[in-house]
């Protein structure tokens, strides 16, 4: 009873510092798409990254699948869907950044935590994310212009490191809840490792998330039982929970715009 009560809090705290983290998340977009000549609206932004949630959940491919379903989603003309993945790749870029740097910082304290499953996670994923990025190639311009603005490159960074501290903070938390204070470094090797996980090509990253992050806990010294307990938190926290709301709103939305479409239909055939 301990361990589920201690498991409550960690995954309301979990939940509560996701919560944050989407609101950041689609102000960051907004700012690169309004940035690019883009009308869209925070709520809109908003509506396409929680709606894409399940689709990383239940389709391979998993981010990949997840960033091209917003970017498909978002409320924008077609013809500017090339600016969307640009503010969108932008995204990706800024947390690079930050991340390579957590990562080069882990790779040189020579822990063994986690590595073996960043390398295998990186050989899983390289196909799709290659062919993603020659996809992407195209639209250096728009990119070039993003980075090359000092305002927008300021906003997309400090938006990105302040998402990332925040991410870092919750996944460190949530092992202090469940009884098991980390150290700084190893903090930052157990986040690093676990945002190469999700990464798996599988849905959700299901196996490779869930055996790498147990086998970096255990190589950091924590409890089978914390650390089982810990991965089960965590999956209710990233997985469980996001999917569950993305499928409540891409059910009132996708509905909405279907009814819209069809007084458009309607309209069209009055006239």
């Amino acid at each position: 009873m301990t361990y589920l009560r201690e498991a409550g809090y960690a995954v309301a705290f979990g939940t509560a510092a996701n919560l944050a983290l989407t609101l950041l998340w689609a102000l960051r977009w907004r700012a690169g798409l309004r940035f690019l000549g883009l009308r869209v609206s925070y709520l809109q932004a908003l509506e396409a990254i929680t709606a894409s949630f399940p689709i990383g959940v239940f389709i391979p491919g998993n981010k990949v699948a997840q960033e091209a379903f917003r970017v498909a989603y978002v409320r924008s003309p077609n013809m500017d869907r090339g600016k969307v993945i640009s503010a969108t790749t932008m995204e990706w870029v800024s947390e690079g950044i930050i991340v390579a740097a957590l990562l080069v910082v882990a790779l040189a304290s020579k822990a063994p935590i986690g590595l073996a499953g960043i390398a295998y996670a990186q050989a899983e994923q390289a196909n799709p994310q290659g062919r993603l990025k020659k996809a992407l190639w195209g639209l250096l311009s728009d990119l070039k212009m993003l980075a090359s603005d000092k305002k927008t490159f300021t906003t997309y960074m400090g938006l990105s490191f302040l998402i990332i501290m925040l991410d870092l903070f919750k996944v460190a938390y949530i092992l202090v809840i469940l009884g098991y204070v980390p150290t700084i470094l190893d903090a930052v090797i157990l986040y690093v490792t676990i945002r190469v996980l999700s990464m798996a090509p599988t849905p959700a990253g299901v196996g490779v998330f869930d055996a790498g992050s147990f086998a970096a806990l255990a190589l950091m010294g924590v409890p089978a039982g914390v650390a089982a307990l810990y991965v089960i938190a965590l999956r209710l926290v990233d997985t469980v929970i996001p999917a569950t709301v993305g499928l409540i709103v891409l059910a009132v939305t996708g509905s909405w715009r279907v009814l819209e479409e069809a007084k458009r239909w309607l309209r069209r055939g009055e006239a």
